[in-house]
């Protein structure tokens, strides 16, 4: 798969013009060739009588991409589903792409910011560079080392809930459920894909109340209130939008509403970063100043 999905963007696309032409998805599949890598393995399982759904879930996609393809290819709207799996997907790959030139700057930054303070001095003294800029950074790397470490640790139904990643888990969430009940699929199936699809573990106390509450019919908005994510207001808004039948729409928006809120977060995060690794670097050289004049002054040192 290329770089951030973009190859499966493109085949989910090809996919819903061949279903949208009336050709068919498997006519699409044969257009782009044998070299299109998933989409020939595709192509072999449904030319062997597998359905997309079956075909998509033995060659290893996600199983909400799979089931979504299911329940669509079950009541004929292929071409609506694979559109909207390749927006879902091309949403996601833009996130990423918008996040990593954010993240270049304060990374250079941390990197050459040391370098040039410590040239000087090597260049002086005829020490080796590398040496000296490694004991620098190394504290960075095992410091960000231990920090994921910890993360990694942490049960996922704990780290589902902090402040920030739960944001990021929220959007994922309603824009995934959102292409899922357009598509037909039962509430409380759709309700569970789309948290696996998030990220949100199975053990997550909030979403088995909701998987309860959607089993025992309870309605749309009070079934993903007891999920935790909404907010009041949020619940008002879905559950008169469950009334007038539009469920899908505003799910679509909270994901967006979500979304800004998220980018908006990430450029201020982002933001600081710099002035942290300037403060940083300060530090760094007023205690070589420090250190230098304490040289200097103790007997002996001039």
């Amino acid at each position: 798969m290329s770089l951030f999905g973009a190859g499966r963007i493109r085949l989910f696309q090809a996919l819903a013009e061949g279903a949208r032409s009336g050709l068919g998805a498997d006519a699409a599949l044969r257009a782009l060739g044998p070299s299109s890598g998933e989409g020939a393995d595709l192509l072999a399982r449904v030319e062997r009588g597998s359905s997309f759904g079956e075909a998509l879930r033995a060659a290893g996609f996600p199983s909400w991409q799979a089931e979504v393809a299911a329940a669509a290819e079950a009541a004929g709207r292929l071409d609506e589903a694979f559109a909207g799996l390749a927006a879902e997907l091309e949403r996601r790959r833009a996130f990423w792409l918008a996040l990593l030139p954010k993240l270049l700057y304060p990374l250079i930054l941390l990197h050459v910011a040391p370098a040039l303070m410590i040239i000087p001095s090597c260049v002086a003294g005829g020490t080796p560079l590398l040496p000296r800029l490694l004991r620098f950074l190394l504290p960075l790397w095992l410091g960000g080392a231990a920090l994921a470490w910890v993360l990694a640790g942490v049960p996922g139904s704990v780290l589902a809930r902090l402040p920030l990643i739960s944001s990021f888990i929220k959007t994922r969430f309603f824009s995934t459920l959102a292409l899922l009940v357009r598509t037909g699929l039962p509430f409380p199936k759709a309700v569970g894909l789309s948290a696996a699809s998030a990220g949100l573990p199975a053990s997550d106390a909030g979403l088995r109340r909701a998987l309860d509450a959607a089993a025992a019919g309870s309605s749309f908005a009070d079934a993903l209130a007891a999920l935790g994510l909404l907010s009041r207001a949020e619940t008002d808004a879905l559950r008169t939008s469950e009334l007038a039948g539009r469920c899908d729409e505003q799910l679509s928006l909270l994901a967006r509403l979500s979304a800004q809120r998220n980018a908006a977060l990430l450029d201020a995060v982002v933001a600081a970063l710099p002035p942290l690794a300037y403060l940083a670097v300060a530090l760094w050289v007023a205690s070589r100043i420090i250190d230098s004049y304490s040289t200097l002054l103790k007997p002996g040192g001039f």
